[in-house]
């Protein structure tokens, strides 16, 4: 199993890790109507800019502890980064199909947007569907390297 195999499991644990806690926390702000009023886009703002940040620091430290117990269990300090054409082609089919997936996502915002939803919803939108996007991206991964692409 090469490394990048191994780092999208912990880029799939990470994603619903920060998308759990996120939607945790937000589902609480929302029942106590910190997103309605005047200030409800900058809040919203707030929001999407600290699951932006989790969601960096996560995924280094994610990588960091990966690594490190990864040269524990192996014994090597030192693994091997290279990735081949067979890794760069499966990555490649997801990505695809993650991009196809975001334009659909995309296109459910505006239309909600159209329809008169609120900026809350509209951005929640995105934001569910970035994470549904990421999983689907990881799973991919997963399914093109178990059959051996």
């Amino acid at each position: 199993m090469s490394f990048h195999h191994k780092s999208i499991y912990v880029s799939l644990v990470n994603t619903i890790i920060v998308m759990s806690v996120y939607y945790w926390w937000v589902s609480g702000r929302y029942a106590s109507g910190v997103f309605e009023g005047p200030n409800a886009g900058a809040e919203v703002g707030k929001s999407l800019l600290i699951l932006i940040v989790a969601g960096i620091l996560m995924q280094i430290i994610g990588m960091i502890v990966f690594n490190i117990l990864q040269a524990m269990v192996t014994g090597n300090a030192n693994p091997s980064f290279l990735v081949d054409e067979r890794d760069r082609a499966i990555e490649l089919k997801a990505v695809k199909l993650a991009y196809h997936l975001m334009a659909l996502v995309l296109l459910l915002a505006i239309i909600a947007l159209s329809l008169g939803w609120s900026i809350f919803s509209v951005f929640h939108i995105l934001v569910v569907g970035s994470a549904f996007i990421a999983f689907v991206e990881a799973l991919t991964q997963i399914i093109l390297y178990r059959r051996g692409y």
